[in-house]
């Protein structure tokens, strides 16, 4: 008998014991969530007040130590604020001003701890309650040391305000400051704000205790209660449940859990055995995955890195072969040897498209392809297309067609560059497949739903078709029709897969139409908007670089590949251009401090120092060498290696290998930009919805009062504003001071910069330090001059 009577006690005293913990967690759930709520609230109201003093603390009447003219400034700013007892100018050695007492006299709610902490740290703080009152005080920073000490004081009862929520729960908080002492308390604050706590809440706090604990109030209500401690103010807030009301409020579940009986109990415990096997089993299967995919993230990376490499190394001697053939082509070369130099020009472009494909491929796969949105004529497209394939169709006289549909759109908005593309290999394919007859492209048009134009594009050949058996693998990657043609007619088999990723990721799509031995037509229709057309259009074909008169602008050119430092210099040169050449990022860097030049190209993969490295050095110089146009030269084309290279200062980037009409047309855009006037498009200077926030906090009157003060001061410290060499630290002072009064007023672009220079200052590189600190003075320049001041409301 005594053996069946001990598992069922056992049983009971486990139940109890759960249903005991299960209460405990819900009570510690919702106390946890009433005290983030009012510990938000009241951090909110301290910050608020800080925001308020650093106002305050801006005025430039401090700088020229006129306490009269700061007076007159405080008092106007202590009207507004009805909650605040009275403000207080010290100095290390005295009280020199209080607004409510006058000069010299110390209040009796003086206390010194939190002054004394002000001094020491440079930090704002929260004094502890002294008499019934408390403070809040800013340093006054002057040259990174605190100059002066700004304070606020305030009665408890604007915190009382704050927990009154709480109360009318039924529950119980209170706010206890570093002496142990009641600064604020839900209900009954009149009776204890500025007694201690009870002994075993000042236990707990001292312990350092927040979890859930059992106490007797001052009411000698027994509760329970959760201790946390507020950020940046050494008070801790405490808030409780009196214990008949938590038993009355959990009560009907405990009876349902008690007289639920076994059965409950056990199916709980059998669901949790079964929900651990499950989650035993899902982690595992994580697990598993997470390492797959960890191997498969490292493997795509691998191969990523493979193919920027290849990339490189494969574009790099292609650039010389391709650009030295076209050198060539036009020199005093024999029949014969112009014959041998055209085959050698024709191997290399077609080697350059099997690069090409290869890489368009992967980028499309990884999401590199961004797709541009610019306005192009679609007509000038087609005849380039054409234009492109016209001399391997007369080579095999075949006829060439092009027709439209009367009233096309001629300028529509998109990215012509990637539709060109897709057409491209449209017209290449046809020509490459037929023998006899002719290739016609036509294109026609149609406005969709939404108003856009669905351009439809078409090129039919009479070539040798494609059988049914082959169709539906046409479009795979790395598929052609079947062995046989690709031996006869070479290429990847990427080029349809290419295309038709291409027409889906601008919106289209693509197909087509083939009877084996008659021929195929390949079509695709894309939605694109409908562009004004600009002003003197159709543009005029414009003649070489290499015809009109030569300009006379000096470049650098840094590569360190010989054949491509030959081939770059001898078509920019004969252009008209004067080239100096270095072999590395050093020597570019010493070269361009002794020359002045209009224009930087700049390999990326060189020896000694590289090309981003470089151009974060010649940025770092500062001034004119800060604006001078840097060209990316790169055989990569990935786009993590293209933002490396904007985010390192350089202007663009032109890939390797290119046609002599591409670099020239390169040089052109970057010498024009560089003569161009700046964008009026920048982001505003000013974040409005911060000063939104100030004008409901003080009224517009207020805010432009204080940020003209502000400006006033901002003028006086760009003048003073130490020396990128400077001691970083004195350096990280400066910075960090104008993170809070420009952020007060909204000016988010110095925030941005001034954050930027302490983290360089913080990181001990001398370029990015001298970097940002140009930054940061060009930011502080653009407030100054604009005076962007917010508009009355």
């Amino acid at each position: 008998m005594l053996l069946s009577i001990l598992p069922l006690a056992a049983y009971v005293l486990l139940l109890l014991a759960f249903v005991s913990h299960i209460q405990r967690e819900m009570l510690h759930d919702q106390l946890k969530s009433q005290m983030e709520e009012a510990s938000e609230r009241v951090q909110r109201l301290i910050d608020q007040e800080f925001a308020y003093l650093s106002g305050i603390a801006v005025s430039q009447t401090l700088d020229a130590a006129d306490l009269e003219g700061f007076r007159t400034a405080a008092e106007l700013a202590w009207k507004e604020r009805p909650s605040v007892y009275t403000i207080i100018l010290n100095d290390r050695d005295q009280q020199l001003l209080n607004l409510r007492l006058g000069q010299g006299r110390k209040p009796s709610i003086w206390e010194t701890e939190s002054l004394t902490r002000v001094w020491e740290t440079g930090r704002p703080t929260v004094g502890d309650l002294a008499n019934g009152m408390f403070a809040i005080r800013v340093p006054v920073l002057r040259g990174g040391n605190v100059r002066y000490v700004l304070s606020e004081v305030l009665s408890p009862r604007i915190l009382n305000d704050l927990l009154r929520e709480i109360a009318a729960k039924g529950w119980l908080a209170a706010l206890v400051d570093r002496r142990m002492t009641i600064v604020a308390r839900s209900e009954n604050a009149d009776r204890y704000v500025g007694s201690s706590p009870t002994p075993d809440i000042v236990q707990n706090i001292r312990a350092g205790r927040t979890g859930l604990e059992t106490v007797v109030t001052k009411d000698g209500i027994p509760a329970y209660s959760l201790t946390m401690p507020l950020e940046d103010t050494g008070w801790h807030l405490v808030i409780g449940i009196p214990q008949s009301m938590a038993d009355a409020s959990y009560r009907s579940m405990r009876w349902l859990l008690l007289g639920g009986g076994g059965v409950l109990v056990l199916l709980i415990a059998f669901g949790l055995w079964v929900g651990w096997r499950n989650v035993r089993s899902m982690e595992s299967a994580t697990e598993n995955l997470s390492a797959d995919l960890a191997d498969a993230h490292r493997e795509s990376d691998e191969k990523s890195a493979l193919l920027a490499m290849v990339s490189h190394e494969l574009r790099t001697p292609l650039t010389g072969i391709i650009g030295l053939s076209e050198l060539l082509t036009n020199s005093y070369l024999d029949d014969q040897q112009k014959e041998l130099v055209t085959r050698q020009r024709s191997a290399g472009r077609m080697l350059m498209g099997i690069v090409n494909d290869i890489l368009d491929y992967s980028k499309i796969q990884a999401n590199g392809i961004e797709l541009e949105s610019i306005d192009f004529d679609v007509l000038a497209i087609l005849e380039q297309s054409m234009a492109l394939v016209r001399p391997m169709a007369d080579a095999k006289g075949l006829a060439l067609a092009i027709g439209q549909s009367s009233g096309a759109v001629r300028w529509l908005r998109g990215d012509p560059t990637r539709l060109q593309q897709v057409i491209n290999n449209f017209l290449s394919n046809a020509v490459k497949f037929t023998t006899n007859g002719e290739v016609r492209l036509s294109m026609g048009q149609e406005r969709d739903g939404e108003g856009r134009i669905l351009l439809k594009v078409a090129v039919r050949d009479t070539g040798i078709g494609i059988a049914p058996d082959q169709q539906e693998r046409l479009f795979n990657r790395f598929a052609q029709a079947n062995p046989a043609i690709a031996r006869e007619y070479g290429g990847t088999g990427l080029g349809l897969s290419i295309s038709k990723l291409l027409a889906e990721r601008m919106g289209g799509r693509v197909g087509f139409e083939s009877v084996a031995g008659q021929g195929s037509t390949f079509w695709l229709a894309i939605p694109f908007d409908e562009a004004e057309e600009p002003a003197g259009s159709p543009v005029a074909a414009t003649a070489s670089a290499s015809e009109e008169e030569g300009p006379k602008e000096r470049i650098l050119l840094v590569e360190d590949d010989g054949v491509g430092r030959f081939l770059t210099q001898t078509i920019l040169q004969r252009s008209g251009y004067r080239v100096v050449a270095a072999l590395d990022g050093r020597e570019a860097i010493e070269t361009i401090q002794r020359h002045d030049f209009d224009l930087v190209l700049m390999d990326t993969h060189m020896p000694v120092m590289n090309g981003i490295e470089a151009t974060r050095a010649i940025r770092a110089l500062g001034g004119a060498y800060a604006r001078v146009p840097i060209w990316a030269l790169t055989g990569s084309t990935f786009q993590s290696d293209i933002e490396d290279c904007l985010s390192a200062g350089m202007d663009g980037h032109l890939a390797k290998p290119f046609l002599p009409k591409e670099l020239l047309s390169t040089v052109k855009h970057g010498l024009e930009k560089r003569h161009a006037p700046e964008s009026a498009g920048k982001p505003s200077l000013i974040d409005r919805g911060m000063q939104d926030a100030m004008v409901s906090s003080i009224g517009q009157e207020k805010v432009d009062e204080l940020q003209s003060l502000f400006l006033d001061w901002l003028k006086s410290a760009r003048a003073a504003f130490p020396a990128a060499d400077t001691d970083p630290d004195a350096l990280f002072e400066e910075s960090h001071r104008l993170i809070g009064s420009a952020g007060m007023f909204g000016y988010a672009r110095i925030v941005e910069a001034a954050r930027a220079l302490c983290h360089a200052c913080r990181s001990g590189d001398a370029a990015l330090v001298a970097r940002e600190h140009v930054r940061l003075l060009a930011e502080m320049d653009a407030v100054r001059e604009t005076r962007d001041v917010m508009p009355a409301s």
